[in-house]
């Protein structure tokens, strides 16, 4: 059962010899839904209508009260009686009222209640229907990857599938051995005819992944495990590849996404082509900010 508002303050007894300290700790009014409540007035309320049955009179036993009674004319008596019988009328009142009040601050309390756990249900739904959302994005992915297959022309021998195309896509980047032209253009000029050549598997892979890391983002359910669980995916030659591929025209807008999943993070700096092309890419990304 709740207290009463006046039993929550405890001031020191010194402090109640002043009248504002007692009248503070005596008057404890809370703000609950649109209701000033003071259960103080209530009780103060109910203590006057019991003045009013007296007629104006203290009475302070029965003994006295009876003799008193017993002294007035019928005429009196029956005043007497009605003034009770009506002063207790508005007790009943002010009681119902009261208990009224409780009532309804019980069934607020109840209906804040359902409306907190029906919002955490629904968060706790959205949140795993975002889960499989996300992992779904992750297994077609993996898919897209493990479909990949690089055959020798006009054979069938594998030259490389799944992941391990990518190191092919790289080598094909890389300039030639003995070679010393590491310039970006250059390098960008072998990437260009390295895409010509593998366009039917880089082009469906370099969509998805710049589509998923833009739904993820702009997803509000989105959290910082689910941006970290998709930057481990990318092994390094995916990176390497995906790093060049953001020189392009169609791979810049892949770039605000890049930085906000940190998918350069792993980057084997060591192995690009010109340790100078990582000090371009920084250059490009101020330009686009």
């Amino acid at each position: 059962m709740e207290p009463f508002p006046c039993e929550r303050a405890e001031p020191r007894e010194r402090d109640m010899r002043e009248p504002r300290v007692y009248w503070r700790a005596l008057r404890s009014e809370w703000s609950r839904d649109g209701w000033v409540c003071t259960d103080t007035l209530w009780v103060f309320a109910i203590l006057l209508a019991l003045f009013a049955v007296t007629n104006e009179r203290v009475v302070f036993s029965a003994e006295e009260f009876l003799r008193e009674f017993s002294g007035l004319e019928l005429n009196e008596k029956g005043d007497f009686l009605a003034g009770i019988f009506s002063s207790l009328a508005f007790i009943a009142a002010l009681l119902a009222l009261w208990f009224q009040r409780r009532e309804l601050q019980a069934q607020q309390e109840e209906f804040r209640g359902q409306r907190v756990a029906t919002e955490k249900i629904a968060e706790i739904s959205a949140r795993q229907s975002f889960d499989n959302f996300f992992f779904g994005l992750v297994d077609t992915l993996n898919s897209i990857i493990g479909a990949m297959d690089l055959r020798k022309t006009g054979k069938s021998d594998f030259v490389a599938q799944g992941r391990d195309c990518f190191r092919t896509f790289y080598n094909d980047i890389k300039p030639l051995s003995g070679s010393n032209n590491r310039t970006l253009d250059r390098t960008l000029e072998r990437y260009s005819d390295m895409y010509e050549k593998y366009r039917h598997d880089l082009g469906h892979y370099f969509r998805f992944v710049h589509n998923s890391m833009r739904d993820v983002e702009q997803e509000k359910m989105a959290e910082l495990r689910h941006r970290k669980i998709f930057r481990a995916l990318f092994s390094d030659d995916e990176l390497l590849v995906l790093f060049y591929n953001c020189f392009t025209e169609q791979g810049k807008n892949m770039i605000p996404y890049v930085e906000a999943f940190d998918l350069f993070d792993n980057l084997p700096k060591d192995r690009l082509v010109n340790a100078e092309h990582w000090d371009e890419y920084q250059a490009l990304v101020r330009e686009l900010q």
